[in-house]
C-alpha cells in the first residue's frame, strides 16, 4: 500500500518547504521642501490666533517691530499657541533654535511673557505702540 505523500507525483510537485521573499519596503517620503513648509504655513493660517490680524496687519506690525521673516513665523505660531515643539516640527527647526527666537523676541519687544508678547503685537497692529509698554503692568496716573 502506498500513501499519496509517497508517490512519484507527490515527490516532484513541490518541495518539503517553499520560501516566498517578504514584499518590498515602500520607498520613504520624500523631505519636505521649503515650498511645501510654506504651503503648510498657508494651511495654518486659519487658525484662530494669527486671525485675529489679517495678512495686512502682520505685515505691517512686522515691518513696525523691524522683525525678521521667522520672528513674524514664530510670533504667528505663538498667538495660535503652539508649543515650542510643535513650532519647531512645523517649520523643520530644532526646538532650541525655536526657543532662542523667542527669547530674542522677548527682548525685542521688551516683554517677559507669551501673553506679553501678543498683547504687544495686537497693540502694534492696531496703532497704539505708545500704549504697549503698559500693557504688562499697571497704569500710571
Amino acid at each position: 500500500m502506498t500513501f499519496p505523500s509517497e508517490s512519484p507525483a507527490a515527490k516532484t510537485s513541490t518541495p518539503p518547504f517553499s520560501y516566498t521573499p517578504p514584499a518590498p519596503m515602500p520607498a520613504p517620503a520624500p523631505a519636505e521642501s521649503g515650498a511645501e513648509r510654506r504651503r503648510s504655513a498657508d494651511d495654518r493660517s486659519a487658525s484662530p490666533g494669527r486671525a485675529l490680524l489679517t495678512p495686512f496687519e502682520w505685515d505691517s506690525t512686522e515691518r513696525t517691530l523691524n522683525l525678521s521673516g521667522r520672528e513674524r513665523e514664530i510670533a504667528e505660531a505663538v498667538f495660535d499657541d503652539r508649543t515650542e515643539s510643535a513650532i519647531a516640527r512645523d517649520l523643520g527647526i530644532s526646538p532650541h533654535t525655536v526657543h532662542t527666537h523667542v527669547e530674542r523676541l522677548y527682548r525685542k519687544l521688551a516683554v517677559a511673557s507669551r501673553t506679553q508678547l501678543v498683547l504687544r503685537m495686537m497693540a502694534s497692529a492696531l496703532g497704539r505702540d505708545g500704549e504697549a509698554g503698559r500693557l504688562g503692568g499697571r497704569r500710571s496716573r
